[in-house]
């Protein structure tokens, strides 16, 4: 997988468009930190944007159908992991310069094992993102979706 993107030169962050280069998964900071104790130690990983002042974390992905495919959990987390992409009309993510690693603010979260890189495998992610979830916020982080989001809340018909 090719992921040669970097940054913009600037001195402050960037709103930048989701689905031109790049798309974002967001997570809040709890999941993220959990998922970081996995992916620092078991996987060399990316770089990821945590923004201090949102309480959320993001990661770039390539753009393009291996964000979306079938198998990789989006739909299953999106009460807690959501897929930004320019689909649906225009996104924006706050993008640090490369510069800035250290909070306030919104940075740029460099792992010890980082490739370098800044765009993520999505599969890689996705593999340590649900289970995150799951730890973070149980069982109630999935959807069900054989079962339906509606038969979880409304229980059994008569």
């Amino acid at each position: 997988m090719n992921l040669p993107w970097s940054p913009p030169a600037s001195t402050d962050a960037l709103p930048l468009p989701a689905g031109h280069v790049w798309d974002a998964v967001r997570t809040n900071v709890a999941v993220a930190r959990c998922a970081f104790a996995f992916l620092d130690h078991e996987h060399p990983t990316s770089a990821t944007i945590i923004d201090a002042f949102g309480g959320s974390a993001y990661w770039l992905v390539p753009k393009g159908p291996a964000t979306r495919q079938p198998g990789l959990p989006w739909d299953r987390m999106s009460h807690h992991v959501t897929l930004i992409t320019g689909e649906r009309g225009a996104h924006y993510v706050a993008v640090p310069p490369a510069h800035h690693r250290t909070s306030p603010g919104i940075y740029w979260r460099i792992p010890h094992t980082w490739t370098g890189h800044y765009l993520t495998d999505p599969y890689t992610l996705a593999t340590f993102l649900e289970p995150a979830a799951l730890h973070i916020h149980g069982t109630q982080a999935l959807e069900t979706q054989a079962l339906g989001t509606q038969a979880l809340t409304k229980g059994p018909t008569t």
